[in-house]
């Protein structure tokens, strides 16, 4: 502790001195000039870099030039962890930490200030700036690296937290801090210095909340199916891909009747639903709100007493929750008048690209379920052939689960434009209003606006998914590995753009993606991503061999 006062107070001394002498020059207004780019550098410091045997709990780094502390507290990372915490004294030129508890005896410690001292006017950072002493007589010299990806994207997992333990401890990565904690850069690369031989377990997660610690509801991880044996040799190119790995189902939250419309309630759900099911003794109708987390329902047999429903709401990863819930309609509103939302509608051209294909999909999307359709309202004209109405047939359409998506698919040939008509109430919502008269015209798209891409698959993998992907990572087209003649799959019609194709490894064979186990050590299924971007053009075609 004498030590710790002692070398305070000869700094704060020395300071103050400097301080006097230095208002007896004469102030000058600050002019302009080229802007300031070169960072503080260091010209004394406590402990010295590799400096062995330092028992202090105090740190002291003095500048060239006046500094600030930017978040020191969040931007510094300290390997191995520490007891405690520490405190940061911030002079005109130089930086002052003290810890609240004494360092681990016969330990290597490094502590990387990353972003966490700047130069007091244009924020500049020193760089690589980081010390590193051992409390014992040798310095640890070991170190890990490797590189860490999102697997699903295939772009860097920058910015995340590098967690690494001793595989005998008990430490759990969603509960504790690590033995040693890193960050990876901008291009997902990672590096952990000066440890200590042994076994690690080790983790690698887009830490959101900023704890160091995994929420595996939020947050992305990837991590090695077995440890790393760290002796005598470093351990160089490791390659960790981070997804999602939650295996908690959706929480019901409540219910809550619309308080600006009757026969209207919205269920809440803890995280994002891709799919909901829902039985009840009355008829209800349901739909997924944009955003995910809310249900929808309407009160279609206009009952008010409460109603008990059963529901299986599944979430993005395929977690499903199980239960019940009790629900209630207002038949009127506590003040004002219900404002039913008016129906509306959005046709969707299921291609890519302008214009349609005589073999066709569009797609009719309504802000709210539909229960009645006339299909007598729903024709089409060719061309300028409007003698010959051509009507929708049973086989044509097929409506989602929610009733408030319709998909035709239909063939008609023509040569230029197809037309499209909706006479007025041709649809009847769940809250029954009807539909608007609608006219839309498409024209035939025409094959040299576009690109063709052809693939060579070379693969021993017996189950595959391939799936095109736009410059936003996502998905266009998808094909699965039995609907693949002689390993060749043409892609055709793609608008000019920029294009990435990968591989989903489909190990258990039921046409998607699985995510793993990071508490098991069971990985995701593997995805493989086309090494290089794919650009086209129009009327270009281009063909590419994919091996994985």
């Amino acid at each position: 502790m004498r030590l710790i006062f002692f070398v305070l107070g000869k700094y704060i001394c020395w300071i103050c001195i400097s301080f006097i002498f230095g208002a007896c020059a004469n102030p000058r207004p600050i002019t302009g000039g080229a802007k300031d780019t070169i960072p503080p550098k260091i010209i004394k410091q406590i402990p010295l870099n590799k400096t062995t045997n330092f028992n202090s709990k105090v740190i002291i780094l003095e500048f060239d030039e006046r500094i600030k502390t930017n978040n020191l507290q969040q931007e510094l990372l300290i390997t191995p962890s520490i007891k405690g915490t520490f405190k940061v004294r911030e002079f005109k030129k130089a930086a002052v930490l003290e810890f609240q508890e004494p360092f681990e005896p016969n330990t290597t410690y490094t502590l990387n200030f990353r972003k966490g001292i700047q130069d007091l006017n244009e924020g500049n950072t020193p760089p690589n700036l980081q010390i590193v002493f051992s409390t014992g007589d040798k310095l640890d010299s070991l170190e890990i690296r490797g590189k860490a990806t999102y697997l699903l994207s295939g772009t860097p997992a920058a910015e995340c937290v590098v967690w690494l333990a001793p595989a005998e401890d008990t430490l759990k990565v969603e509960k504790h801090l690590p033995y040693y904690l890193g960050k990876t850069d901008k291009e997902g690369f990672f590096r952990l210095q000066n440890l200590k031989a042994g076994t690690y377990q080790l983790f690698v997660f887009s830490d959101k909340n900023n704890n160091n610690r995994l929420n595996p509801e939020q947050e992305a991880v990837g991590f090695l199916e077995k440890n790393i044996l760290l002796q005598e040799k470093n351990v160089d190119s490791l390659n960790i891909e981070l997804a999602l790995s939650d295996k908690k189902p959706p929480r019901f939250l409540k219910a809550r009747p619309s308080n600006t419309q009757t026969d209207k309630t919205t269920l809440d759900f803890s995280k994002p639903l891709s799919k909901i099911s829902l039985q009840s003794l009355q008829p209800i109708a349901y739909q997924i709100a944009e955003g995910g987390k809310e249900v929808v329902l309407f009160n279609v047999a206009q009952i008010y007493d409460t109603l008990q429903v059963n529901l299986q709401a599944t979430d993005s990863l395929g977690n499903v929750l199980d239960t019940t819930a009790k629900i209630f309609f207002l038949k009127e509103l506590r003040s004002g008048k219900s404002k039913k939302e008016p129906l509306k509608l959005q046709i969707k051209n299921a291609s890519q690209g302008e214009g349609i294909l005589p073999n066709f999909h569009l797609e009719f999307a309504f802000n709210k379920p539909i229960l009645q359709i006339d299909t007598t309202k729903i024709y089409f004209y060719k061309d300028s052939d409007s003698l010959q109405k051509i009507s929708l047939l049973s086989k044509d359409y097929e409506w989602n689960e929610y009733k408030n998506v319709l998909s035709i698919r239909k063939k008609i040939e023509f040569q230029e434009k197809l037309h499209l008509y909706l006479d007025s109430a041709a649809f009847e919502s769940c809250e029954k209003d009807r539909s608007k008269a609608t006219k839309e015209n498409f024209m035939l798209k025409q094959a040299n606006r576009f690109a063709i891409l052809k693939l060579n698959i070379r693969t021993q993998e017996p189950n595959f998914i391939l799936e095109l992907l736009d410059e936003k990572r996502q998905v266009l087209r998808s094909i699965t590995q039995e609907k693949i003649s002689e390993n060749v799959i043409v892609w055709d019609y793609l608008p000019a753009g920029t294009y990435l194709v990968r591989a989903i490894i489909d190990k258990n064979k039921n046409g998607r993606w699985d995510k793993g186990d990071y508490e098991k050590g069971i990985l995701p299924e593997k995805v493989i991503f086309l090494p290089k971007p794919i650009p086209l053009r129009e009327n270009w075609e281009i063909t590419e061999d994919f091996s994985f």
